[in-house]
């Protein structure tokens, strides 16, 4: 199965990826809308190695 995929800069865990996944997770769940891979990715803060 193919499924369309939406990035999520700055949509690290401490980041809003959760609540937008909660989000996803229900709306697609409702048929409101078509599942799709959601990807977060996190940044590192300055100064991080």
């Amino acid at each position: 199965m193919r499924l369309p995929v939406l990035y999520m800069p700055d949509g690290g865990m401490a980041e809003d990826f959760l609540h937008v996944a909660g989000l996803v997770e229900v709306l697609v769940g409702d048929a409101t809308m078509r599942p799709f891979l959601l990807v977060g990715i996190g940044t590192r803060s300055a100064g991080a190695t």
